[in-house]
C-alpha cells in the first residue's frame, strides 16, 4: 500500500457525531416547543371555558337586577292605578335611565282592574322616535311569547329588528293567584348597553350572547345585535341550543372559513347562551414564535457544524463516491477498472480501494467463464451450473426434444471446400439458434449439420410445448428469407427435415469427474431424432409426436401425416404435419417453397403400410 499519513475513520467519525449531537438537539428542541404548545392549548382551554362561564355569571346578575326592577315597577302600576289613573307613572321609572318603557299584561283570571298597562320613559325617548308607538308594536310582537311567561319563565328577547332600533325585552312573571297560577306579567323595554358592555371589546377573543332561539342579543358587531341575527347554526350555537349541559367546551370549524376554532357556551337562568371563542392560529401563535426563534438558532448552528463537517468529510465521500461510480462500471461489464488510480488515501478507504481490485479480477475471471458456458450451453443452463456446485448426476424431467437436419449435407459437403461448408453451417446456426433461445429453448448440442434443442431445462415453462411449435415455424419462415438471400449470393439453398417430441428424460451433468457435459438423455430424446428423420419419408420439413398434438391440438393447423415403422420402437409413431396457426379462431397458413419436398426412402424411417 506504500508509506503515508494514516487518518483513521473513526476521527472522521467523531466530527459527524458533532452533527448527530445538533440533530440530537434539534430533536429536543422540538419536544419541548411541542410541550409548550401543548401547555399553551391547555391554558387557553381553562381560560375561555371560564371565561363564557364568569360572563353568563355577569349576565344573570345583570338580568336579575331588571327583573327585580321590573317587578317593582309593574307592582307599583297595579297598586296605584284604577280606570281613572292610567296616565300616572312612578316617579323612579321616569328617573331610570335604562328603561325606555313598560307594558302589563293581565289574563283572565286576573283580579286586576286593568287587564293592559303600556308605561314609557320620556326621558329616555330618542329623536324621532315615537316611544309609545313603538312599544305598542313590540306589545303586538310579543303575543305569542306571552305564554310562556304565564308559565313562570323569564324571557329575554332582542327586538332591535322591528325598528333598527337597539332594545332588548325582558318578560317577568308578575302576579300569581291564592292559587298559584300567573295572572299578570310584565315586559321591561331595556337599552341594550349595559348587557352590550361585557361583549363590545374587539380582541382575539370572541364574545357575544344568544338567546335561546340564537338570536344576538350582544356582539362586537353592533350590526348583528340591530339585526337581531339569527346565527343558530354556529356549530357552537348549534351545539348549545340542542345540549342540556349549562357549559361546554369543543373544537369546530369557522362556517365562512373553515378556520379551526375553540369555542365554548355558558348559559345563564333566562335560557340565552353566552358564548366565547377564538382561533387556533392566535393560539398557536406563541408556541410557532418560540419554535421559530429556536429553529432558526438551531438551523444557524447546524449550518456551521454542517461547513464545518463538509470540509472534513471530503476525505471520505469524494473516494466513496469514486468506487461507487467503479461499481456501475463493474455492473455495465466494464472490468478493465482499477479503484486505486482513483483512491490513494492511506486509510480504511485505501485498503477498501486495494479490496476492490482484487474483486475486480476475480469478477472478470468468473464473467469470462461465465460467457464460455455461456456459448456452450446457453444463458439458462450457465445460470443453474453458476449456482450450485457442479457434480456428477441427473433428474427426471418432462421435456421438448427438438431435432433439425439439412437434407442432402452429405452431397453439399463433399462438393464444397470445408470453408464454405463451415460458413455455410456457421449462418445457418446463427438464424435458428437465435429463434430457438427467443423461444426460450436451450441449444443441447451440434451434431455435424444437426441442431438438437430442449425446452423444460433447467426450468420448465407451463407454454414450454407451444413455445417449441412457435419456434418451428419460425425456423420455417426464417429458413425462407435465408434462402432467398443466398439465392441472390449464387449459392446453394438449404432444406432442413424438424422433428418435435415431448416426454420424460433424465437431465444432468454426464460424463466423467474429468470432463462432463450438461446434456438430456432418454426414450423421448431417441424418439425426437427418429420423428426428424421420418421427415425424409413424408417430404415435410416438420413432423410432430401424438404427444405435442394433444397439448397444442386446436392451436396450431394440424394434419396427420401417418405412421411411420422406426428404428429402435416395436410399435409405429403416429405423425402430424403442421400448417399454420390458429389466432382467435382464424387460421393462418405459414407455408414456403422449402417446407414440403418430394418424399425419400431412409434407412431409419419407413412409412407404414
Amino acid at each position: 500500500m506504500g508509506k503515508g499519513f494514516y487518518f483513521p475513520i473513526v476521527i472522521k467519525l467523531v466530527i459527524l457525531s458533532t452533527v448527530m449531537l445538533a440533530v440530537v438537539t434539534l430533536i429536543v428542541s422540538f419536544k419541548s416547543s411541542n410541550l409548550f404548545e401543548t401547555m399553551s392549548i391547555d391554558r387557553e382551554e381553562a381560560t375561555n371555558l371560564n371565561t363564557a362561564d364568569s360572563i353568563s355569571v355577569e349576565v344573570d346578575n345583570l338580568i336579575q337586577s331588571y327583573v327585580d326592577k321590573i317587578t317593582f315597577y309593574g307592582l307599583e302600576n297595579l297598586k296605584s292605578r284604577d280606570d281613572h289613573d292610567l296616565k300616572t307613572t312612578p316617579l323612579a321609572f321616569n328617573n331610570d335611565l335604562e328603561f325606555y318603557g313598560l307594558i302589563i299584561n293581565s289574563n283572565e283570571q286576573s283580579t286586576e282592574k286593568v287587564k293592559y298597562i303600556q308605561i314609557i320613559n320620556k326621558k329616555n325617548e330618542p329623536k324621532n322616535i315615537n316611544l309609545d308607538l313603538l312599544i305598542s308594536n313590540f306589545a303586538d310582537e310579543l303575543k305569542t311569547k306571552n305564554g310562556q311567561s304565564y308559565d313562570g319563565k323569564v324571557q329575554i328577547l332582542n327586538l332591535s329588528s322591528v325598528k333598527n332600533f337597539a332594545v332588548v325585552a325582558l318578560g317577568i312573571p308578575l302576579v300569581k293567584n291564592e292559587l298559584g297560577q300567573i295572572t299578570s306579567i310584565a315586559w321591561g323595554f331595556l337599552k341594550i348597553d349595559r348587557l352590550q358592555r361585557s361583549f363590545s371589546s374587539k380582541n382575539e377573543r370572541t364574545l357575544f350572547l344568544v338567546d335561546k332561539e340564537g338570536r344576538v342579543l350582544a356582539h362586537p358587531n353592533e350590526n348583528f345585535i340591530l339585526q337581531a341575527k339569527n346565527i343558530s347554526l354556529h356549530p357552537i350555537v348549534k351545539d348549545a341550543l340542542a345540549n342540556n349541559i349549562r357549559v361546554k367546551q369543543k373544537y369546530f370549524d369557522a362556517l365562512k372559513t373553515n378556520e379551526k376554532m375553540l369555542g365554548a357556551f355558558a348559559k345563564t337562568s333566562t335560557d340565552s347562551i353566552v358564548v366565547s371563542e377564538i382561533p387556533m392560529s392566535v393560539i398557536y401563535g406563541p408556541s410557532l414564535l418560540v419554535k421559530k426563534n429556536s429553529y432558526f438558532i438551531l438551523g444557524l448552528a447546524l449550518s456551521i457544524s454542517f461547513f464545518l463537517t463538509f470540509l472534513f468529510s471530503q476525505s471520505l465521500t469524494s473516494p466513496i463516491e469514486k468506487l461507487l461510480g467503479l461499481t456501475k462500471e463493474i455492473a455495465l461489464g466494464n472490468f478493465d477498472v482499477t479503484a486505486r488510480d482513483f483512491v490513494k488515501s492511506h486509510d480504511e478507504v485505501g485498503f477498501l480501494a486495494i479490496a476492490f481490485d482484487e474483486m475486480t479480477v476475480g469478477l472478470k475471471e468468473r464473467d469470462k467463464i461465465k460467457n464460455l458456458f455461456n456459448k456452450f450451453h446457453g444463458t439458462s443452463v450457465t445460470e443453474e451450473l453458476l449456482k450450485d456446485e457442479i457434480k456428477l448426476g441427473g433428474k427426471k424431467k418432462t421435456v421438448t426434444v427438438f431435432f433439425s437436419d439439412i437434407r442432402g449435407f452429405t452431397d453439399f459437403s463433399e462438393g464444397h471446400t470445408p470453408e464454405e461448408v463451415v460458413s455455410m453451417l456457421n449462418e445457418y446456426f446463427e438464424v435458428m439458434v437465435h429463434i430457438i433461445n427467443k423461444n426460450g429453448g436451450v441449444v443441447d448440442k451440434f451434431i455435424g449439420d444437426a441442431i438438437m434443442a430442449i425446452w423444460g431445462v433447467p426450468h420448465a415453462q407451463e407454454d414450454d410445448i407451444f413455445k417449441a411449435v412457435n419456434a418451428c415455424l419460425e425456423m420455417r419462415v426464417a429458413l425462407n428469407e435465408l434462402n432467398i438471400s443466398r439465392i441472390e449470393r449464387e449459392l446453394t439453398p438449404i432444406k432442413i427435415g424438424m422433428g418435435l417430441h415431448t416426454g420424460e428424460a433424465i437431465s444432468g451433468q454426464i460424463g466423467s469427474s474429468e470432463r462432463m457435459e450438461f446434456t438430456v438423455i432418454g426414450d423421448a430424446v431417441n424418439t425426437a431424432s427418429r420423428i426428424e428423420s421420418s421427415t425424409k419419408s413424408f417430404g415435410t420439413d416438420l413432423l410432430l409426436s401424438s404427444a405435442v398434438v394433444e397439448v397444442v391440438d386446436g392451436h396450431f393447423i394440424i394434419e396427420k401425416a401417418g405412421e411411420a415403422k422406426v428404428q429402435g420402437k416395436v410399435e409405429a409413431l403416429v405423425l402430424y404435419k403442421v400448417h399454420g396457426v390458429i389466432e382467435d379462431g382464424i387460421e393462418r397458413i405459414i407455408k414456403t417453397p422449402y417446407s414440403s419436398y418430394e418424399a425419400q426412402e431412409d434407412k431409419k424411417s419407413k412409412v407404414a403400410a
